[in-house]
């Protein structure tokens, strides 16, 4: 099954997104391409060591590598360019700050039938909160910067392309 990811950013070269590139990398279950639209104001992205060597990595694993920049316009309109150039049927949509669990992308996929058109997933924490009253809901965590992250999965897409627009 051909699966894009795409991953919208705006000023975490230096965090948060390496590792996230770096999750989707070491997919149990590979994407066919990787689609990185950046919405910062300065393109730094094939300026940064730590990138130079994971476009080497996508190229030595066979994955698809397309980077967009600009024009600053928000999450919604990176989006929506990620949307237009994906060229496969189903489309994996995950933040910057997220690091996705080794198997994510072969568990939706295996969920998947011939009449399906979009897969979701949930966001799971664990509670490691020794402090936290016993009646007190625990956090559910999805970002990077909490070390209770275990991944966060969005996926969409369809058999008919007007679906996604």
């Amino acid at each position: 099954m051909d699966i894009t990811v795409s991953i919208t950013t705006k000023n975490r070269y230096y965090n948060t997104l390496s590792i996230s590139l770096m999750s989707v990398i070491n997919q149990t279950l590979p994407p066919k391409e990787i689609i990185l639209v950046d919405d910062n104001d300065k393109k730094e992205f094939y300026n940064i060591d730590v990138y130079k060597n994971i476009i080497k990595l996508l190229k030595l694993k066979g994955i698809k590598f397309s980077y967009y920049h600009g024009p600053a316009k928000g999450q919604v309109y990176a989006q929506q360019v990620a949307l237009e150039h994906c060229t496969t049927d189903w489309l994996f949509k995950m933040d910057d700050d997220n690091i996705l669990d080794y198997n994510v992308l072969e568990v939706l996929s295996s969920t998947i039938k011939e009449n399906t058109g979009a897969v979701s997933g949930l966001i799971f924490g664990c509670d490691l909160d020794i402090n936290r009253p016993a009646d007190e809901e625990p956090p559910m965590y999805n970002k990077i910067e909490h070390v209770f992250s275990h991944f966060n999965i969005q996926m969409c897409g369809g058999q008919d392309k007007s679906i996604k627009q």
